[in-house]
């Protein structure tokens, strides 16, 4: 009883795989690397759009924190800056926590370091 359960749970649908594999020529046919071709989607299945798209489908943090909000948005030019600055430590100040994570790997010769 569990097992076709679970295996649905794992399972991408196909049109949902499609989708990704079409994104994915989109990309490559324009040039497109990461994060230009970062997708936008919905929490659940960001990490197999991205997985597929452009092989970066560790984290989903940004899907996770702002596609509700985009959905039901209605400025899409503010949206556009707010996703277009979104790469790491782009828009936040150098001495921001997240831009001395990802950036500076906790700390450098420019901003103290996390302890």
């Amino acid at each position: 009883m569990q097992i076709p359960v679970k295996t649905g749970q794992l399972t991408v649908p196909k049109p949902a795989f499609e989708a990704a594999v079409q994104m994915r020529a989109h990309a490559d046919k324009r040039g497109y690397e990461y994060p230009e071709n970062y997708v936008l989607s919905e929490w659940g299945r960001n990490w197999m759009y991205n997985g597929l798209v452009n092989g970066e489908s560790e984290s989903y943090g940004l899907a996770y924190s702002n596609y509700d909000s985009f959905m039901r948005a209605t400025d899409g030019e503010e949206w556009y800056e707010t996703l277009r600055n979104r790469a790491r430590g782009s828009s936040c100040p150098e001495d921001a926590l997240g831009t001395r994570l990802h950036e500076r790997y906790g700390g450098d010769d420019a901003v103290s370091g996390l302890g």
